[in-house]
């Protein structure tokens, strides 16, 4: 019992005091408040993620280029990303392999030619593998994006006589000096107008067994005022082998635009002093009538106001 007193006195005698009480309560809110707040700022200076696509297009056998599109999505939408640096490399990510950078523009899009030591190593290569790399950006975390390609080429021919029919053949590089046939490959054809491409044919344009697509070109498609054709013939985003474009200007039937001189004769087109005489006579007449139906009016109505009706 007397030890029980003893206890007792003790902790009445060392009990915290109402304010202290308030003091360490507030302290343990101001600790909770700066922990969240540095929180917060943590998430805020956490780098934004980003989604890099790149293409390859290889025009013809002596121009090859890439295309790089980044997009980055703080919400719901992808937005693009300008400004940013990106490496591109071949193969590997070394100092050998490198490409070059590009800066992304506006549209978050940029297009790099291909240097001459990608064909140096095009000779000896079957399979592309290209690589974009955004590195140590203050604003965006690292990403890598590689894109695997087999080298592939167009083989065209046309009819000597008419030139209307159009053989494509489509072959992977191998080990040969041949290439294998690749089927199953939907090829495109366009014809230059005046301000873009113009698709012909159906939309199903299938390589055989032998990688064989044969197209007949329509017969009433004009050429150009010099009586040329300029035929593109295209490989589209193929999953394989990119984006291959051959073009091809052939001479074609100029006697199928006609050009008609028309500045000496009365057209909608010609100067004003040969204007076509319809538009001189009807709408003097209109004008006639809407200005006879007014002075009719007035005429009535000072009618009206002498008493004269």
């Amino acid at each position: 019992m007397k030890g029980m007193s003893i206890m007792k006195t003790l902790s009445l005698n060392y009990s915290i005091p109402w304010c202290s009480k308030v003091v360490l309560l507030g302290c343990c809110l101001m600790g909770w408040i700066f922990l969240n707040a540095h929180a917060h700022s943590n998430q805020g200076d956490e780098k934004a993620r980003v989604r890099i696509g790149l293409n390859y297009f290889k025009i013809a056998e002596d121009s090859c280029y890439l295309t790089v599109k980044v997009l980055t999505k703080p919400d719901r939408k992808y937005i693009p990303v300008s400004g940013v640096i990106i490496n591109l490399f071949l193969n590997e990510q070394t100092k050998s392999g490198m490409m070059g950078n590009i800066t992304t523009d506006k549209e978050g899009l940029g297009t790099f030619i291909l240097p001459d030591k990608f064909y140096t190593a095009l000779d000896t290569l079957i399979t592309l593998k290209f690589m974009a790399r955004l590195n140590n950006d203050p604003s965006f975390q690292d990403k890598l994006t590689t894109v695997e390609i087999k080298d592939a080429s167009m083989v065209i021919s046309y009819d000597e006589d008419s030139l209307r029919e159009v053989k494509v053949k489509l072959l992977e590089k191998d080990s040969s000096d041949r290439g294998t046939p690749v089927e199953g490959a939907d090829i495109k054809f366009y014809v230059q107008r005046l301000f873009s491409l113009l698709p012909i044919g159906n939309d199903n344009n299938f390589t055989d067994a032998e990688g064989e697509v044969t197209f007949n070109l329509p017969s009433d498609l004009p050429g150009d005022g010099e009586g040329n054709l300029e035929l593109f013939i295209k490989l589209e985003d193929d999953d394989d082998y990119g984006n291959i474009v051959f073009s091809n200007t052939l001479p074609w039937e100029s006697d199928w635009i006609t050009v008609k001189n028309t500045f000496d004769e009365r057209t909608m087109w010609s100067p004003r002093d040969r204007t076509p005489y319809f538009l001189w006579i009807f709408p003097n007449l209109i004008l006639l009538a809407v200005w006879g139906v007014i002075f009719y009016l007035i005429i009535q109505l000072m009618k009206i106001y002498k008493g004269t009706i």
